[in-house]
């Protein structure tokens, strides 16, 4: 007994004492059996994912406001293009003599079919479309980038985009120290990320 109070103390120590006690008390209403280290990591977790899941869900609900805004400034992948909009940092002003009120100037009031450009009465300046967080083109790519994504966003398939975008965001914050596997790795693979990366070599049976 005193050898597995040990091993649980070496693997419990880095949950705070305020977890520890959530997931003691947890485990006295769920578990039939002892539980083992892991359930209590699982159940000191449950905050830490449930916090997660929401940052993703909104992660979602900013994605698609990305999508309606920007999608024409992206790449495949959704990386910003080199190219800029123009953006009106204020309303035309009616007694401006260029537009006179409608944002747009002509290049020559005299020939009006030679084309407009954003009237300097609005303050337009150029802006390009913004990085996207790094969890969300992590999550992006296991879906089959933005471009993918964008087109098929309001299908059939949009409630399952969303599930698999939530569980792809959330693993990656998750695991944000690891190095991002593609899906054909296996678990061996990602074991052995993980050793070298903690400086800790596990026994394997």
């Amino acid at each position: 007994m005193e050898l597995i109070a040990v091993a649980y103390a070496k693997v419990l120590g880095r949950v705070s004492p305020e977890q520890l006690a959530r997931a003691c008390s947890l485990v006295l209403e769920r578990s039939r059996f002892f539980p083992t280290p892991a359930e209590i990591l699982e159940l000191a977790g449950e905050p830490l994912v449930q916090g997660l899941e929401l940052e993703a869900q909104r992660a979602w609900v900013g994605l698609l406001d990305d999508v309606e805004e920007w999608a024409s400034y992206r790449d495949a992948k959704g990386e910003p293009l080199p190219r800029k909009r123009t953006i009106r940092t204020k309303p035309a002003s009616p007694d401006c003599s260029q537009c006179e009120g409608t944002e747009w100037a002509h290049v020559d009031p005299r020939d009006r079919a030679q084309g407009v450009f954003p009237c300097p009465c609005t303050g337009p300046r150029q802006e390009g479309s913004p990085q996207l967080p790094s969890a969300t083109l992590y999550a992006l790519s296991r879906l089959g980038g933005y471009r993918a994504l964008s087109e098929d966003l309001y299908g059939e398939r949009a409630s399952w985009l969303q599930r698999e975008f939530v569980a792809a965001y959330v693993y990656f914050q998750k695991t944000g120290g690891l190095k991002h596997l593609p899906a054909a790795k296996t678990d061996a693979a990602l074991l052995g990320e993980i050793e070298r990366k903690s400086g800790i070599r596990l026994l394997k049976r």
